[in-house]
């Protein structure tokens, strides 16, 4: 069941330019064992230490039946952030389709807060 966007959030960052992401997800292959996906490219549209909107110009999350994603972007020169997430909504959106993405894991809120003032301060530096 897909849950309804959350604007409640403490913050949510908006990208004023999308920022481009690699999109991996497991499948099952014939002798039933999991590999990981190739790299699909998406966009982040805007992100918060919850979660995260991406862009994708294609449905194969829906057609492949994917819930959970890996997510990996580069907010900075440093480092690339992996997020590992269930998608939660699905939306068409001008020539693609527009996902919110749930990242429950706890200890990576304060690596995404760090991530996006770095990328803030990145942009005020420029």
């Amino acid at each position: 069941m897909l849950k309804r966007y959350n604007r409640n959030e403490s913050f949510r960052y908006e990208f004023g330019q999308p920022i481009k992401c690699d999109i991996y997800y497991e499948q099952i292959t014939d002798g039933d064992r999991k590999i990981k996906s190739n790299a699909q490219t998406g966009a982040v549209i805007n992100m918060s230490p919850k979660g995260l909107q991406i862009h994708l110009s294609t449905d194969f999350l829906e057609q492949n039946r994917v819930k959970e994603i890996e997510c990996q972007v580069k907010l900075s020169s440093e480092d690339i952030l992996t997020l590992n997430g269930q998608i939660v909504w699905r939306k068409a959106y001008l020539n693609g389709y527009l996902y919110g993405v749930f990242l429950g894991d706890e200890n990576m809120e304060q690596v995404i807060i760090q991530e996006l003032k770095k990328y803030s301060k990145s942009l005020l530096n420029q």
